[in-house]
């Protein structure tokens, strides 16, 4: 199993930054267009009325995902500070990649773009003995605190902790090895 070439990975990069963890539009649209096409959809007025028009017409939120997804460009980063991330320790896997937990394979969709990983461990082996910290969107300074402490106690005792990737307590738990 191959993953995707580099520009591929530059746009799933660009898109899990745009996109809401689970967006059932755009797991639905990666199902008929690359990553690259719907990107430049994203960013190009003209191109997501093409894309719309030869996607799938059953998916929720489509006609609305484009728009709402054009005020945050510029928050995406860019190589340098990707490359600053990597020398820091971070890198990411993509569906696909050797490392690519196996387990991923069978997630409901749409499925995670990418997983940011922390430390040298490969993915595929860690997430034998891995847990997940999740929580609540409206977490409370205490219930982020918690959280925190748990996922740190989980991993210096060898376990692998999983984030979900979503807004609140889920964030506390990026992927620790």
């Amino acid at each position: 199993m191959t993953g995707p070439d580099e520009r591929q990975r530059r746009a799933l990069t660009a898109l899990s930054f745009l996109a809401d963890p689970g967006d059932r539009a755009l797991g639905g649209l990666l199902r008929s267009r690359t990553a690259t096409e719907i990107l430049a959809a994203i960013t190009v007025q003209d191109v997501p009325e093409l894309v719309t028009r030869t996607a799938r017409r059953d998916l929720p939120g489509l006609a609305s995902t484009f728009g709402r997804r054009r005020a945050p460009l510029g928050l995406l980063p860019t190589q340098v500070r990707l490359a600053a991330w990597e020398r820091a320790g971070l890198r990411l896997t993509f569906p696909g990649d050797p490392e690519w937990p196996r387990s991923g394979t069978t997630w409901v969709t749409p499925w995670p773009l990418l997983l940011w990983v922390r430390g040298s461990v490969d993915l595929r082996y860690a997430c034998l003995s891995s847990v997940s910290v999740v929580g609540s969107r409206a977490a409370t300074g205490y219930g982020s605190h918690v959280g925190t402490e748990l996922g740190a106690a989980l991993a210096e005792r060898g376990f692998t902790v999983v984030s979900g990737g979503a807004y609140g307590l889920s964030t506390v738990g990026v992927l620790q090895l």
